[in-house]
C-alpha cells in the first residue's frame, strides 16, 4: 500500500478571493479538465459536479472555435450570459479550470482580474495532475 500526502482544500481561497471579495459573485468552483470538481465554494457538491462538467466543456469546445479558425491558441477565458446569471470560465493551472457564477451586477472586469490574478499566483496549487490509466481503469 502506498502513502499520498493529503490534499488540501482550497475551497476557502475560492471564497476569500472571489466570493467574499467581489460583490454579485455567487459561487466558484475549481475543476480538473476532466470534468470533476477539486474544490468549490457557494454550492453543493450535487451542483458543483454539473457546473464542473459544462465549465470544462465550454473550454474545450472554445478551444476547437480557435482551431477551426486557425488559431490553435490556448483560450484566455469564456463567458456566457443566461437570464439572470453570467459564467466565467478560465483554465487555471495545469488541467484545472475555474468558474464563478455571478450576478449581471457584478463589476466583470474586476471579477475576471481577480480569477486570472488566482490561477497565475496559484498556479501549482490549482494544477490538477493528468489522470493515468491503470489495469482497473483501462478496461471500462
Amino acid at each position: 500500500m502506498t502513502s499520498s500526502s493529503p490534499v488540501t482544500d482550497y475551497a476557502w481561497v475560492l471564497e476569500n478571493e472571489l466570493l467574499n471579495a467581489v460583490r454579485g459573485t455567487r459561487c466558484a468552483v475549481l475543476a480538473a479538465s476532466d470534468g470533476m470538481p477539486r474544490f468549490y465554494a457557494g454550492v453543493s457538491k450535487d451542483q458543483a459536479d454539473p457546473l464542473s462538467a459544462v465549465a470544462t466543456g465550454l473550454l474545450s469546445v472554445t478551444g476547437a472555435v480557435g482551431q477551426a479558425v486557425g488559431r490553435p491558441s490556448s483560450v484566455r477565458q469564456v463567458m456566457a450570459e443566461l437570464q439572470d446569471l453570467i459564467f466565467y470560465v478560465i483554465a487555471a493551472g495545469d488541467n484545472g479550470v475555474l468558474a464563478v457564477l455571478a450576478e449581471p451586477s457584478v463589476d466583470a472586469g474586476r471579477l475576471t482580474h481577480r480569477m486570472h490574478e488566482l490561477a497565475r499566483r496559484m498556479s501549482d496549487q490549482l494544477s490538477t495532475p493528468a489522470r493515468i490509466a491503470t489495469p482497473e481503469t483501462a478496461a471500462w
